[in-house]
């Protein structure tokens, strides 16, 4: 069941290819944007933790 929903998306995407790479982009700007909050937001809360 997998193999086909696989198979299909793998025949999706290449029918649309700058569909995919714009939906793909997008979401590795969205994924990288939210580590960095968490990074930042990370920082900011152990910034005063040391002493």
């Amino acid at each position: 069941m997998i193999k086909n929903y696989l198979l299909l998306a793998w025949r999706n995407a290449r029918k649309h290819a700058s569909l995919s790479l714009i939906q793909l982009l997008g979401l590795s700007v969205g994924f990288a944007s939210c580590l960095l909050i968490f990074i930042y937001i990370s920082h900011e809360r152990n910034y005063d933790r040391f002493n």
